[in-house]
């Protein structure tokens, strides 16, 4: 009997630990602003290049919220004349396609160059193959969704 129960234990605890694996991680951090303008232009420096894809899903993910935006590569901070800057670092991996590992995304005031919000979200060791778009609408929605609750 006590067989029979250490081995149902056993496997659950490999069950557990293989879908603790299999969980990606998102953080995102607003930092309180002084001025709480409403948000209506962004600039996003875009990286071109192998991130070109990720700069087209940046860009659908701000305009979906409703944002102008405006672009290039200059990722000086302050003064774009715009109410903030978006910067981003995507890094990809190798598993018998190229898949998204992680991304960070920086939010900045345009007009201070403070830093306004970060979040990141990184794919667990036992990955999943994720649509890089749908991984940046989600998260580019959750912290614009935190930085409009605070």
């Amino acid at each position: 009997m006590q067989k029979h129960i250490l081995i149902k234990l056993s496997a659950f605890l490999l069950m557990l630990s293989g879908v603790a694996g299999c969980a990606t991680t998102t953080r995102i951090d607003v930092v309180s602003r002084e001025s709480r303008a409403p948000v209506h232009t962004v600039y996003l420096v875009v990286h071109g290049g192998s991130s070109s894809d990720v700069d087209d899903d940046v860009r659908r993910a701000l305009l979906h919220r409703g944002f102008s935006e405006t672009e290039g590569t200059d990722d000086t901070i302050q003064n774009k004349n715009v109410d903030l800057v978006v910067k981003y670092d995507d890094h990809w991996t190798w598993d018998l396609t190229m898949y998204l590992r992680s991304i960070d995304i920086e939010l900045f005031d345009g007009k201070t160059g403070s830093l306004v919000a970060e979040s990141s979200w990184q794919n667990s060791a036992f990955h999943r193959f994720p649509n890089a778009g749908d991984v940046v609408d989600d998260l580019v929605n959750q912290t614009f969704d935190k930085i409009d609750s605070k």
